[in-house]
């Protein structure tokens, strides 16, 4: 009971500190974000960002995450506060609310393409799943008769190392998945209806469901070909409705028409001409062009065997 009590004395306490610390810090943070933004734009903004390097800090984030969570579990489930002043408990708090904050702000301002209801579920299961793991130690803990410092960090350590092992293998050992080249999107909607535009021809079905499978910002209604060759066909379950001389007509058509929030560009090569054809037409109709996706050139050998 007194162990109750105290616990919810010190809960008490923590929330008011957070949130003297949240109206002392609002403008911090958004300075911060703002900071991060114009980091994004001057290095990353112009130029073109693999998926990889984005599977790299998606990998970096879950860790952070992870990691503070589990340092804010110990302060929480084992610390008497009575051996902290509230100095101590302030500048951890700082630096928790700080890092998170600067993480989702970096994401949500540079690769919302990548942010989706599935990634935030992983991300708040990965958290809830490091504080399970992490209470299984704390028997262990009860037996330590000289708890210092350092216990807490060295459970912590152990946990994350444990937990961020089987994302190291499946980063590190896992087949290496095509890179696609993108630029960077709009924040909003979180899904984007949108019209395919490229040389499909020489597409094999699975590429298709493959990579947007990885991207579920993206949700394909239509193909537009660069060929006539295809019209009125399926590629990878999406239909083929006309070639980039019919673009425009489609985009002015509403009757019939599935709902278009913008345009994605898909191909091994485009000529300056045609894109600047698509981009000319795509804005008379006031309708965005997101990105340009190429895929890599794989050269084709000819069957000399017959």
């Amino acid at each position: 009971m007194v162990h109750a009590n105290h616990l919810k004395r010190s809960s008490k306490l923590l929330f008011q500190h957070l949130a003297s610390l949240v109206q002392k810090i609002g403008p911090l943070v958004k300075k911060l974000g703002t900071l991060v933004r114009t980091f994004w734009k001057e290095n990353f903004a112009e130029k073109k960002v693999s998926s990889t390097f984005l599977q790299d800090l998606s990998f970096l984030l879950d860790f952070c995450f992870i990691f503070f969570s589990l340092l804010l579990s110990s302060f929480l489930l084992e610390s008497d506060f009575s051996e902290y002043s509230s100095g101590f408990l302030v500048k951890n708090m700082i630096v928790f609310t700080l890092t998170v904050a600067s993480f989702s702000l970096f994401f949500q301002s540079s690769s919302p393409a990548f942010l989706s209801s599935k990634a935030t579920i992983r991300s708040f299961s990965t958290v809830l799943c490091g504080t399970g793991v992490y209470g299984c130690f704390l028997p262990f803990l009860g037996q330590i008769e000289h708890f210092s410092w350092y216990t807490p960090l060295f459970n912590i350590f152990i946990c994350t190392g444990l937990m961020a092992l089987p994302r190291f293998f499946l980063l590190f050992f896992s087949k290496k998945k095509e890179d696609l080249v993108l630029t960077p999107l709009p924040p909003e909607p979180s899904v984007w209806k949108v019209l395919l535009v490229g040389a499909f021809s020489d597409v094999e079905a699975f590429w298709i469901d493959k990579n947007f499978r990885h991207y579920p910002a993206f949700d394909p209604v239509a193909i537009i070909t660069l060929t006539p060759f295809d019209f009125g066909r399926h590629i990878g379950g999406i239909p083929v409705v006309g070639t980039v001389n019919t673009l425009e007509d489609f985009l002015k058509r509403k009757a019939g028409r599935p709902t278009i929030e913008g345009l994605l560009i898909v191909s091994d090569s485009l000529s300056p001409h045609i894109l600047q054809t698509i981009e000319r037409k795509a804005d008379a109709e006031k309708i965005s062009i997101l990105t340009v996706m190429r895929r890599p050139y794989v050269e084709k050998k000819l069957d000399t065997s017959c």
